[in-house]
This record gives structure tokens, sequence and C-alpha cells, in this order.
């Protein structure tokens, strides 16, 4: 039996301690492999890198440099009273309080989808035994920058044949123009635990980002850091509503873009709840670096429902989880070259 270690910090002294973690060589039984991680770039035809490029440039770029163009707009329409500034403004402003319905099929099977994870060379893999009778809550680590493999699995849960899998996103992405009818449109809910409680008592999984926009300014080349040990939260749900929580850890999402650390931006950030934060890729712009990504499911931790669980018993199963995900963290991490001496570090 051979051991490995995950350093557990706290925020506030800064101390660590180490936390050992069994590793048990096996092969879980019904275990299923989306795809088969490979250390070499999937082939990627040149109008398809193209195409890749071009729409993320657009995508990232807008959430980027959006909110100056829409001051701009303001500006111009004040200034110059301008009738193309104000169309644009009304459409704008359309987009914001339009109802939409969601998932919209053809937008999450839309081709340019498949562009995007030939360009990350996206896996995912999972190592645990999904039950399909089950409900589960898959709490995925870390949100980055941007999460990257959250956002491309989006459709990839449907190959493990298991039930449908809601992904809750942060609430304020749901006022923000176009960003907000990519939410609706790919079946997003806003992660608020009225929301997240009503689809689990329907019956559904949930995928959740437990770290949130926090984990944006810890990223780090050298260390992988995930906000866990406060984050209890969506333990003490999956008690009350007796889910089943499975790990889920995105190797590579730290690695797609760099950013200015500002801590006026992280103050701020975490007040509104939203990600004020500039960042880059490829040629300084906002497009992603070209580094493979693989999203690695882990065994689900089974739960037992108490709508009123003790704080022990969340302890317990949070314990668990930390553990789970160490665990599944430093078991998969040599599938990203260059990644095999790479330490986590819970926050």
């Amino acid at each position: 039996m051979s051991t490995t270690e995950v350093s557990y910090c706290s925020p506030v002294l800064e101390e660590q301690k180490e936390v050992e973690v069994d590793i048990q060589p096996h092969v879980p039984k019904g275990s299923i492999t989306i795809s088969t991680v490979q250390h070499q770039q999937i082939s990627q035809s040149f109008l398809s890198s193209i195409v890749a490029i071009i729409t993320m440039t657009f995508m990232f770029g807008l959430v980027l440099y959006g909110p100056l163009l829409l001051v701009g707009l303001i500006t111009r329409l004040i200034t110059d009273a301008s009738t193309t500034c104000f169309t644009i403004l009304l459409v704008i402003f359309y987009l914001t309080i339009a109802p939409s319905r969601g998932p919209w099929k053809t937008f999450l099977s839309h081709p340019i989808w498949a562009t995007w994870r030939e360009y990350f060379n996206f896996k995912v893999i999972c190592t645990g035994n999904l039950n399909q009778s089950r409900q589960l809550l898959f709490a995925e680590f870390p949100h980055a920058v941007f999460p990257m493999g959250f956002w491309l699995s989006a459709t990839s849960y449907k190959e493990l044949n298991i039930r449908p899998v809601t992904f809750a996103v942060a609430s304020v992405l749901f006022r923000v123009p176009i960003i907000r009818c990519f939410c609706f449109w790919s079946g997003c809910v806003p992660a608020v635990r009225k929301s997240l409680v009503e689809l689990l008592d329907r019956g559904e999984s949930l995928a959740i980002l437990p770290g949130g926009i926090a984990e944006i300014f810890v990223q780090s080349r050298d260390v992988e850091y995930v906000f866990l040990s406060e984050r209890k939260g969506f333990v003490r749900m999956a008690i009350e509503m007796g889910v089943d929580i499975v790990p889920v850890y995105h190797l590579g999402n730290t690695s797609l873009f760099d950013y200015s650390n500002s801590s006026f931006l992280t103050r701020w950030s975490r007040k509104l709840r939203i990600s004020l934060v500039f960042f880059w890729g490829r040629f300084f712009l906002p497009l992603p670096y070209r580094k493979p990504v693989v999203k690695v499911i882990g065994e689900p931790i089974p739960v037992k429902k108490n709508s009123n669980p003790s704080a022990d018993e969340i302890n317990e199963v949070h314990s668990k989880f930390v553990e789970a995900l160490g665990k599944l963290f430093h078991e998969n991490k040599h599938h990203i070259p260059g990644w095999e001496s790479k330490q986590l570090v819970v926050l």
C-alpha cells in the first residue's frame, strides 16, 4: 500500500498539516472511460483549429472587454445621440431581460463545442462505479480563471448513462447579456440554495463548483489550490436530500490563462460574486493556452439522508470528501505531462 500527501492549509492562520491518503491499486467494477487518456495531442484539422480560436477569442473577449464596450456605447449615446448605439443598447437590454428556456439541444450538440474539445485534447475519465439508479451531486474542482472542464463536459454526462445532470453556475451570470443566453441554452441553473434544492427534490442529479470564484485568485502554475476546508454547504445539502456526493477534478484547468492578481479586484469580486479579473492567454489575447484538460470523476461517497444533520455528521462526510478528492488528484495527475510532482493544497 502506498500513500500520498495532501497539504491542508488554513486560510486564516496559514498553517499547514499533512493528510495521508491511502491508495490501493484497483479497477472499480462498472467503471466507465469515456475517452482513453493519452499524452499525445488529438489531431485537430486546420479548419477546426481556426473555428475554435475565433469563437473562444470572441467569447472570452466579450467577458473581458464587454463592460468597457457597454460604457463606450452609453457614452456615445449621451454625447452624439447615435441611433446605432441606441439600437445596440436596446438589443443588449432585451437580451438581459428576455425570457429564455433551456436546455437547447441544438446549442449543446453544436459542432463548435467539438472544436473546443479538440483544441484542449479534452478527455473524461470515470474511475468510480456510478449507479444508474442513484441521484448524484457532482462537486467539481477547481474553478480557475474559467472552469473550462466544467463547461466542456456539459454534454458529456449523457455518455455515462446516468440520470440527467444539471449544472449550477453563479447567479450573476443570468444577468449578463449574451452570457445569460448561453447559461439558459446549456440548461444551467443559478447556484442558489433554493434552486438547487428544488432541482434535487425533482430527482435530478446536479454538478456544482463549491470553490467558486475565490479559486481564481489563488491559481498557480506550481501548486494546485482548492477552497474546500470551510465549504461545507454542499455537504449539508447532500445529507438533507440524501444524495451521494461524487468528487470531480479538472486536471489542467489552471493552465489555460494567466491573470493579474489584485487585492482590490479580489475584494470586489467576492462582494459582487462575479469575477473581476484581467486575464490573457495565447499572444496576450483572451484566447486560452492550448493545454490538455482531463476531467476525472471519482467514486461516489454514500450519504444517508437526514433532514437535520449534526455538525459532526457534516464534518465526517466532508472529511471523507476531502480525502477522496486528494486521492483522485494524486492517482490521476500523471495524465497531464509535467504534473507528476504537482501538489494539491486545500485552503
